[in-house]
């Protein structure tokens, strides 16, 4: 393929197709109002993406979906950094039980979370784990929250 046709093809859809940002941001929209998706609406047209990516028969392909999560995961892990001063101090474990934990509820909801919160910046892991257990989120996604238990518990025989 002719370089120079993809640059040019990629300016001009830039300019034709349609995108919605939002707080800086590539959002999901409805092709035919233009305006943001959110929970609960009723789409007219298309849902889609970015510079006209119709997602509902296009979606992405598996080399997209991990980009994307690449750009997720450090995004989450500096976020994490940054609201919770004592992320950095954690072993990498607990850095990952608490960004995916955080990516999978969002950090305003994690921090209702506060005897977890509390536990694991106090290196308190056993505890942290028990905290986390006894949630709502536990009991709806019991497996995924076992998981992040045990890497916490296991945290405890390793860390004096």
């Amino acid at each position: 393929m002719d370089p120079t046709l993809l640059r040019d093809l990629e300016i001009e859809l830039k300019a034709d197709e349609g995108h919605v940002i939002v707080n800086g941001r590539h959002v999901v929209y409805d092709d035919a109002t233009g305006k943001p998706l959110k929970k609960g609406d009723t789409i007219i047209g298309n849902p889609t993406a970015g510079y006209g990516r119709e997602l509902s028969m296009t979606g992405f392909s598996d080399s997209e979906v991990v980009s994307l999560l690449d750009d997720d995961c450090i995004e989450f892990t500096e976020e994490c950094a940054d609201h919770y001063s004592w992320f950095a101090g954690l072993p990498e474990q607990a850095q990952l039980v608490v960004a995916s934990v955080a990516f999978n509820m969002g950090i305003p909801h994690f921090d209702g979370f506060h005897d977890t919160l509390m536990a694991l910046s106090g290196h308190q892991f056993s505890k942290a784990a028990d905290c986390l257990l006894d949630s709502d989120a536990a009991r709806e996604l019991a497996p995924r929250y076992q998981h992040y238990a045990q890497i916490l518990r296991s945290l405890d025989r390793v860390i004096p």
